[in-house]
Formats: C-alpha cells, sequence, structure tokens
C-alpha cells in the first residue's frame, strides 16, 4: 500500500524534504537480465537491449557509518511521517505531529515547541520552510500559516486568507518553496483543469503580504508528487497531469509557459510510476523517484541534456548541501538509508536504523552543514543521525 506522499522542495532552499512511496518491508532488490550488477553502489546509465532504462542494478552491501545521535517524538508517541526542515542555523528541526500541526526541536537537547492551528488543529501539513533569518517557519495544507519557531505563535498578520481565485479545487496547498529574492514564496494551490493557479506570498517585517496569483497554462498533478521550485527560483517542475507514468513537466514562473521533460532513456518498465522529483543544490542534477514491477529507483538526471547519470534502488532521497552526497531511504534494499557519493555514484556507507525505521524513511533532510542528517518514518519519530567522517 502506498503511503501519502509529502512534499519536497528543491535542494539548496530552507527546506529539503523527500517524497517517498509504499511503507513496509519492500522486495528484495534484482539485478535486471541485461547486463552485469554494477560494482561499489554504482549503476550504470546505459540504456537496456530495446534503447530503455533498465533502472538501477542491484546494490551491493554498504559498511555501517555514521552516529545516531538523538530520535526525536511528539508527545502522543503517534507515527511520525512527514515534511523536515532544519533551521538556517541547524540548531532546531522542525518536523511533523499528531497533536499539533508540527512541532520545532532542538537538535542539542530534544526540547520541543508545539504548533497548533486554531482554526484546524492536527491537520497534517504538507510542507515546512524556514525564511533565510530562521525568524520565521512557514507551513502550508488545510491552512497556510507563519509562526515564531521559537515560540509556536502565529506571526501578525501571517498569510492572509485566499481568493477564490487562488483558492482553486479546495485541495490541501502544496509549498514550493521561496523564489530567488528569499522573500516570495510560492504556493500551489490547487488544480482545475486546464489550469493551475499558484499564490505567491511577500514576506514583508514580520507579514506576510499577498501577492500576484499565476494561473498556469498546463495543470500538474500534485496527487502523483508535490512541484518544485528549481533553485534559481525561475522554474517549477512537477507531474503533467495529462502525461503517462507522470512524467515532468518544467513551467516558468515569469510566463507561465509549461515544457515538457523527456527524460533520457525512456523508462519503459512496466508499471513504473514517477512519485518524487528533486533539485540538486546547484540545479544541475534532477533526481526522479520511481515505482516500477521490479523494484523502486531514485535516478539522477543533467538538467542541461536531461540524460541519466546514475541510478540507485530507492524511493526517499535527499541531496547534502554541497550536492556531493545523496542520501536515498529504500525498502528494496533493506533496513537504513544509504550514502552515496553524486560524481560517480559510489557507495559510502549505511545509517543502520532500528524499529520502525527499519523501513524506508519518509522524508530526508541534511543540516545546513551537511553534517547531520534528519530521517522520519514511523512510531520510532524522527531520528538524527551525524554524517561527518
Amino acid at each position: 500500500m502506498r503511503r501519502l506522499r509529502v512534499p519536497f522542495v528543491a535542494a539548496g532552499l530552507a527546506l529539503i524534504v523527500c517524497g517517498c512511496s509504499g511503507g513496509g518491508g519492500g522486495s528484495a532488490a534484482r539485478t535486471p537480465t541485461d547486463r552485469a550488477p554494477a560494482s561499489a553502489g554504482r549503476a550504470s546509465g546505459s540504456a537496456g537491449t530495446d534503447g530503455g532504462d533498465p533502472g538501477p542494478a542491484s546494490t551491493p552491501a554498504l559498511p555501517s557509518t555514521g552516529r545516531l545521535v538523538r530520535t526525536f517524538t511528539d508527545e502522543s508517541g503517534a507515527r511520525l511521517d512527514g515534511p523536515l526542515a532544519f533551521s538556517p542555523d541547524g540548531k532546531h528541526i522542525a518536523g511533523p505531529g499528531q497533536g499539533a500541526d508540527a512541532f520545532v526541536w532542538d537538535s542539542a537537547s530534544g526540547a520541543a515547541v508545539k504548533l497548533t492551528d486554531p482554526v484546524f488543529p492536527g491537520r497534517p501539513v504538507s510542507s515546512l520552510s524556514y525564511t533565510r533569518d530562521g525568524r520565521e517557519l512557514v507551513t502550508t495544507g488545510y491552512q497556510d500559516r507563519a509562526w515564531d519557531p521559537a515560540t509556536g505563535a502565529l506571526m501578525p498578520g501571517g498569510f492572509p486568507p485566499l481568493t477564490a481565485a487562488q483558492n482553486v479545487g479546495g485541495n490541501p496547498d502544496q509549498g514550493l518553496g521561496f523564489g530567488r529574492d528569499g522573500t516570495t514564496f510560492y504556493v500551489y494551490t490547487g488544480v482545475s483543469a486546464p489550469t493551475v493557479a499558484v499564490g505567491t506570498y511577500t514576506l514583508s517585517g514580520t507579514a506576510l503580504a499577498p501577492g500576484a496569483s499565476h494561473h498556469l497554462p498546463s495543470a500538474l498533478d500534485t496527487a502523483a508528487y508535490p512541484p518544485v521550485v528549481s533553485p534559481d527560483g525561475r522554474s517549477v517542475i512537477g507531474a503533467a497531469a495529462t502525461a503517462t507514468a507522470h512524467a515532468p513537466s518544467l513551467v516558468d514562473l515569469a510566463s507561465g509557459t509549461a515544457t515538457p521533460v523527456v527524460l533520457q532513456p525512456i523508462d519503459t518498465s512496466p508499471g513504473t510510476d514517477t512519485t518524487a522529483v528533486g533539485y540538486s543544490p546547484d540545479g544541475k542534477l534532477l533526481a526522479v523517484a520511481r515505482l516500477q514491477s521490479g523494484g523502486e529507483a531514485v535516478t539522477l538526471y543533467d538538467t542541461t541534456t536531461w540524460t541519466k547519470t546514475v541510478s540507485f534502488r530507492g524511493n526517499a532521497f535527499a541531496f547534502s548541501p554541497d550536492g556531493k552526497t545523496l542520501a536515498v531511504g529504500s525498502n528494496d534494499t533493506g533496513p537504513g538509508v544509504q550514502l552515496y557519493a553524486v560524481a560517480d555514484g559510489k557507495g559510502i556507507g549505511t545509517l543502520t536504523m532500528a524499529g520502525e525505521l527499519a523501513h524506508s524513511p519518509g522524508a530526508l533532510a541534511f543540516s545546513p552543514d551537511g553534517g547531520e542528517l534528519a530521517a522520519a518514518e514511523g512510531l520510532a519519530g524522527i531520528e538524527l543521525w551525524s554524517v561527518r567522517p
């Protein structure tokens, strides 16, 4: 059964959250019959005999690495599976809760601040994003809110109510992230084919003022996976509503022009379904997570040519802030999170998790300095790992 997918915003912005697919134990990784297994965790980018993408090779066991620092939970002990965000200084982690919309944990002490919406308390949030100065935390979902993360109070002004033109379809809003100026926050407010509305909000001191609402000409399917803003803040990439297998489409935020993204080689595996996308911090790579009949895969593509560079077994993923490391959670490869070198796809090591986190984490996020990795999934809560050498 597939879990509710959580949004994730382009790496390099305040929030790095990575989507996932099915929960529970996955099937064992299998090697395609048309090529030999890759060594040291590296997956070949060669095409299959039919010109399609054969997907990743089997992943060899990687040595254990990292150190578990702390586990965060809410007071209910309920399942915590949703978006994650580190504060810009790395001292706090914002994440999901059951007794509240979200929590902000002190990464050193574990002390928690509860964020509870006064209108719809306890509704799940779809995204969490810190402002650059860390003084505000923006959450989106059934209500879009701006919080003081130190106190859990709503910021004065906050998000104004959406207009009828902005709130298209009445679906929970998806927070896409901040634009180039660092003050404009893009919110995907719903779908009403053949248009999609993106409401923009501009931070003004401690308040948020409504900005323009962009009506894009080609609808994106947020039920497939959340759209994300590119690191340069100029475009949004998401699932084209009319495309097969939830193939991505690139939408220019200034003009609203939508362009299909043709990833090469084409994935022809039966039952292929794209479940998440995310950029590397420099925008030069796009990670695409897929479910396939033969397993799950996270594949990196060059954004200049949209050609495949390397592929791994997995579903949830996060780029380190320097773009050199990719963390991948997988149901196929067994418990834990695998770390890989982005340059050559070679395996670095595995973070061996316990309890519910022995399954694939639903969200992963690196700290701003890249020295820690947070993983959210299940009753075990949110695990914070040190990944410093």
